[in-house]
């Protein structure tokens, strides 16, 4: 079970730099690791697989990311936005608003699974270095000002 070990090792090692390691890279360096003669070829099947990760705790998980995590003093931060739009709208006297958001589509497709140890609270990964190719959606809408409707 030596073997077995430096596998979960080079599991651990990969993950330790952020690199993503998927159950199929588990498998071919298994296999790699693992060399015996060919009458008892090692295949590292999905059974194999499946009790490795589970001797080692090991568990498949979307990658997160420190944007994902909501910043602790959102609530101020948003209160504050909300007061100092309604006293520029008091002090202005907006007949119009305009409202936009806008977002991105990104086009890397190197979203996936990752193999991690169990029970980590984050799963980061590095790029791919494509993670810049995207497109910008906006989205927008007006709404003119009446006494009947107020945004804040």
């Amino acid at each position: 079970m030596e073997s077995d070990e430096q596998l979960a090792n080079w599991v651990r090692e990969r993950r330790k730099e952020k690199v993503r390691v998927t159950r199929r890279m588990i498998q071919q360096q298994a296999i790699k690791m693992f060399p015996l003669d060919d009458e008892m070829k090692f295949k590292a099947s999905i059974g194999w697989l499946s009790k490795f990760m589970e001797r080692h705790k090991f568990s498949v998980r979307v990658p997160t990311t420190v944007c994902q995590k909501v910043p602790a003093d959102y609530a101020n931060v948003l209160v504050n936005f909300v007061l100092y739009i309604s006293q520029l709208r008091d002090k202005n006297k907006y007949s119009h608003i305009y409202a936009a958001d806008e977002t991105s589509v990104w086009l890397d497709a190197s979203a996936g699974k990752c193999v991690t140890n169990r029970g980590e609270k984050q799963v980061a990964v590095l790029t791919t270095g494509h993670d810049k190719l995207r497109v910008t959606v906006m989205l927008t809408e007006e709404r003119m000002v009446t006494s009947a409707y107020r945004l804040c």
